[in-house]
């Protein structure tokens, strides 16, 4: 029984760690990475300097607890010569993988099915394949369910234990504690000797873990719980609309998510008729699911509170039968395809050659507070395609406002449908809008692509490819300080030149 176990845990682990590995390097740039990643830059340069005392003084992202990203600043430390935003992006995204597939293994450990369902669960692989926070609290957390699966049946130290990662799954995201609170009142009861321990021990693990909380405890815990009581009624949130079942939506948005969150949903609803001292995942689940759809703030990622314990609640809802093998079997294999058609859907940012850091085309230029360190052309596109460019940039300093980048194609002959010289153009925020210029990172590279589409109807001619950066709330330039310019346009750099030869 132990073997096959064993041989089922490594099986998950090696499908979820597959998927994931694959998933990270696909992915688009996120909007919260670049916010994690530079607060993990600056909990890196304390530790590059050894002053762990100053710790504390990194109060970037102040409503979410430092764990995570402290973990993720071994990105930054990693890396050595140049420092490239893509490096620390890859190193993350690897660190959130790996939490996430260390969570599957947990999974499969305490139940086959609940570790397979989770190993292929498209949005948990989406979410924990990207370096945001939830893969590591999504971690701990199944570790304190493990441990206390496992007191029920021993002895105390597990409880120890349980206590201990429901500590360090508050110190990687707070509501991550608000599905483990079955299991740890379940603690509380069945060892009465360490009623004072257990609470000690996961409060102590979270300080311990959480160094924005050294200092002045009381201040901290008020700021962090003004910001999310006032963040939940801003404009950035209420402008989406979403409903108050809108995690119900996420948790369903295919045929096997669908099926996960119904079975899941029965498994827990089944275990309202036990205590929560009897089945804590159960309830567990409810109270994540309660959570989600009283919360005003509705983002996916926010659904990966649930998707653990939906996982463990299905087995609730099954008999040994051959049916509901093949049942099962489908469900997966359904998921296994969906998350596939996820995977390759996606535009992905990192690439070889970023992380190889080839950029065969020094460009030395500078505008105002941002260098321009290369570019490098991929193909030329004629005739109604696009022409791809890769343009490198070093800032030198955060901005003070919003950036936009722009690449224009500039003929010598006016365009009739412009007016002016302009043929063709891309006007972008940087990575998308993920990475604006209020949270570049002095000395930090980071490549963008574009795709300059071309006109079926190009004049043959010599034309001029430009960039630059100008603010996005009043269009105003970035002045131009060194490099190759000409004189008709001014606050933009001339990057290269392309030949439209005659058609025959």
């Amino acid at each position: 029984m132990q073997r096959k176990r064993w041989i089922w845990v490594l099986a998950s682990l090696a499908l979820a760690g597959g998927m994931r590995f694959v998933m990270a390097g696909r992915l688009p740039v996120e909007a919260d990475e670049p916010v994690y990643l530079r607060a993990a830059y600056h909990y890196a340069d304390v530790l590059r300097r050894g002053e762990i005392g100053a710790l504390p003084s990194v109060l970037e992202n102040i409503e979410h607890p430092a764990l995570v990203k402290l973990l993720y600043s071994l990105a930054w430390l990693a890396p050595s010569g140049e420092v490239w935003f893509s490096d620390a992006l890859w190193g993350a995204r690897l660190l959130s993988a790996l939490f996430g597939t260390a969570a599957v293994g947990l999974a499969a450990w305490i139940h086959p099915v609940a570790g397979l369902l989770l190993a292929v669960h498209p949005l948990t692989i989406y979410y924990t394949s990207a370096a945001v926070l939830e893969s590591v609290p999504q971690f701990f957390a199944l570790l304190a369910i493990f441990a206390w699966h496992l007191a029920d049946r021993r002895n105390h130290p597990w409880a120890d234990l349980g206590s201990f990662a429901m500590g360090a799954a508050a110190a990687s995201k707070f509501v991550y504690v608000l599905p483990l609170w079955p299991g740890f009142v379940k603690g509380l009861w069945c060892f009465p000797r360490s009623r004072l321990l257990l609470p000690l021990i996961a409060a102590l693990t979270f300080a311990l873990l959480n160094p924005m909380i050294w200092r002045d405890p009381p201040d901290y815990l008020s700021k962090v719980l003004w910001y999310h009581l006032s963040y939940s009624g801003t404009y950035h949130v209420q402008r989406y609309g979403f409903p108050w079942y809108q995690p119900l939506l996420w948790l369903s948005r295919s045929p096997p998510e669908l099926l996960v969150l119904i079975f899941g949903l029965a498994g827990a609803i089944r275990g309202l008729f036990r205590s929560p001292f009897q089945d804590p995942v159960a309830w567990g689940a409810l109270s994540a699911l309660l959570f989600l759809l009283a919360w005003p703030t509705k983002w996916p990622h926010y659904a990966l509170l649930a998707t653990p314990f939906l996982c463990l609640s299905v087995p609730n809802v099954l008999v040994r039968s051959r049916n509901v093998r093949i049942l099962i079997s489908v469900v997966a294999l359904l998921s296994m395809a969906e998350s596939s058609r996820v995977m390759f859907r996606q535009q992905p940012y990192l690439d070889l050659h970023l992380l190889h850091h080839q950029v065969p085309s020094p460009f030395e230029a500078r505008l105002e507070g941002i260098r321009l360190e290369g570019l490098r052309w991929e193909r030329p596109g004629i005739g109604g395609s696009a022409l791809p460019i890769t343009l490198c940039w070093r800032p030198e300093r955060s901005a003070d406002s919003n950036l936009s980048a722009f690449v224009h194609l500039l003929g010598e002959i006016p365009n009739p449908r412009t007016g002016s010289s302009l043929w063709a153009q891309v006007d972008a925020q940087p990575l998308s809008g993920a990475y604006p210029a209020t949270l570049w990172l002095p000395g930090v590279v980071f490549c963008e692509r574009y795709r300059i589409p071309m006109p079926q109807d190009l004049p043959p001619g010599i034309y001029l490819l430009t960039a630059g950066w100008y603010r996005w709330e009043d269009g105003h330039r970035v002045p131009v300080r060194e490099g190759p310019q000409d004189l008709r346009y001014p606050d933009a750099l001339v990057i290269g030149r392309l030949i439209i030869p005659p058609r025959r």
